[in-house]
C-alpha cells in the first residue's frame, strides 16, 4: 500500500482511500478489505468475488492479489520515497550500502 497509486489504480479505487502509514495498521488485511467496501474497489471486489465462488479462503485470495501486484505493479523504490513504509526505506538503503561494501 505505500506504492498508494499504484496499489490504487490496480485494485481500481482512488489513491486517497489508501492509509497514509500501511505499515502502522495492526490488521492490514481486515484493513484492505474495509477500504474495498468502502471505497468500491471494483477490481479487487470482482477477484474476492471469483475467489470465493471456487472456495478460496478470504486471506488465501489476498494473497495472491498481493503476490500479482506485486510482481507485476509494486515499485520498491517509488514505495519507498513516497514516506509510507519506513521500514522499507530502511531496509533498501542497508542494501544498497551492502552492495556498496561489496
Amino acid at each position: 500500500m505505500a506504492d498508494a497509486e499504484a496499489y490504487a489504480a490496480y485494485c481500481g479505487m482512488r489513491s486517497k482511500a489508501i492509509p497514509q502509514l500501511p505499515e502502522e495498521l495492526e490488521r492490514p488485511k481486515a484493513r484492505v478489505l474495509e477500504i474495498m467496501k468502502a471505497s468500491g474497489a471494483r477490481k479487487l471486489d470482482a477477484h474476492m468475488k471469483e475467489q470465493a465462488r471456487l472456495g478460496v479462503s478470504t486471506v488465501s485470495a489476498l494473497g495472491v492479489w498481493h503476490s500479482d501486484f506485486a510482481r507485476a505493479h509494486w515499485d520498491p523504490d517509488r514505495a519507498a520515497a513516497s514516506g509510507r513504509a519506513p521500514s522499507l526505506n530502511r531496509a533498501l538503503n542497508r542494501l544498497r550500502a551492502l552492495i556498496r561494501e561489496g
